[in-house]
């Protein structure tokens, strides 16, 4: 779904001699004040409603998704569709679990989920302090991430997890 696709995986896609689909290309999307259109070649899906999951890569994750799914010679009508994004929820994405105070959970891990946690707190201020609890492993290059969400969060309560990929605490 990353419309800059790595050369890395252009080069293995032609490697492998297999097909390669890349979003802005193959496929896309356009939101609009009633939802969004989408379109992979001769398959057209219009005004279908945003996703329910919070965050606007999250269209693109669903473009992403139903490419493939289209790509299985799937047959599919705007009502399938319609109710996908409706009930689609991973539990833990920009999740809220309280509302006084207002908690959210996000098992944001990499660059991209840091981005779109941090776009969600940009435009759903919080009232009072934002308190993060926080936890990452060692291969998840954090130190080129968190930077980008620091300054958001007021408090954050780190802890180490256990395991050979975890993280030092010191670090």
């Amino acid at each position: 779904g990353d419309t800059d696709c790595p050369k890395a995986i252009l080069n293995r896609a032609k490697d492998e001699q297999v097909r390669l689909l890349q979003a802005s290309i193959d496929f896309n999307s356009s939101m609009h004040s009633k939802g969004f259109d989408f379109r992979q070649g001769n398959t057209q899906f219009n005004n279908l409603p945003l996703p329910r999951m919070a965050g606007d890569v999250q269209v693109r994750n669903f473009t992403t998704a139903l490419t493939a799914v289209l790509t299985l010679e799937k047959k599919l009508d705007a009502s399938i569709i319609g109710h996908a994004l409706a009930t689609w929820k991973i539990p833990g994405r920009i999740q809220t679990i309280h509302d006084n105070p207002h908690v959210i959970v996000d098992v944001a891990h990499n660059r991209q989920s840091v981005d779109t946690l941090s776009q969600y707190l940009t435009q759903n201020p919080v009232k009072g302090l934002t308190r993060a609890v926080f936890s990452v492993l060692k291969d998840k290059q954090a130190e080129s991430w968190l930077p980008d969400i620091n300054q958001q969060v007021d408090h954050w309560f780190i802890f180490t997890l256990h395991g050979e990929r975890a993280m030092d605490i010191e670090t």
